[in-house]
């Protein structure tokens, strides 16, 4: 194993919490803690050089990505932020354009997916850290026509895959 990335109490981002990778850019893009770190979206080359943080003081607890559409989705919590409204927002890439385009619960929401075969986003809403009340929320790439798709679940992070049988 080797450090991939210098992280630590002093040189941000100092607790990357989720991170997407970008094949035909070479780019990672991540999101760092800002309850006990300095918060922030940033980008890098593969290799972890050229780091820029495009959307500094955000708190940011999970990150999705569909680089084909350019849209890049963040569950942002709005603890001593620039945004003091919590929930899901998109943006560019470059952190540009960015706009809420859903609530979650009164926690952190740690995971987003997307559906790409039905074009379809996902993400968590949490009531509670640890209590079964909770559930996952299905919508459009855009947010609109949002379902409650699971209930009576502590989400914390997902993924979607399609299986060919």
């Amino acid at each position: 194993p080797e450090a991939f990335i210098q992280t630590g109490v002093d040189v941000a981002p100092e607790y990357p919490i989720d991170m997407q990778y970008d094949a035909a850019t070479g780019k990672i893009y991540l999101v760092n803690d800002k309850t006990d770190y300095t918060g922030g979206y940033f980008s890098m080359n593969f290799d972890g050089s050229d780091m820029q943080e495009m959307i500094p003081d955000i708190d940011g607890t999970a990150l999705e990505a569909d680089f084909v559409s350019g849209t890049v989705f963040l569950a942002i919590y709005a603890s001593d932020t620039p945004l003091f409204d919590y929930g899901i927002y998109s943006c560019k890439p470059d952190g540009s354009g960015l706009v809420k385009i859903a609530d979650y619960g009164d926690k952190a929401t740690w995971g987003i997916a997307i559906d790409r075969e039905n074009e379809k986003l996902f993400w968590s809403y949490k009531m509670s850290n640890t209590a079964p009340d909770g559930k996952i929320i299905r919508a459009n790439l855009d947010g609109t026509a949002q379902e409650d798709w699971i209930t009576g679940v502590n989400p914390n992070a997902m993924t979607i895959a399609w299986v060919k049988l």
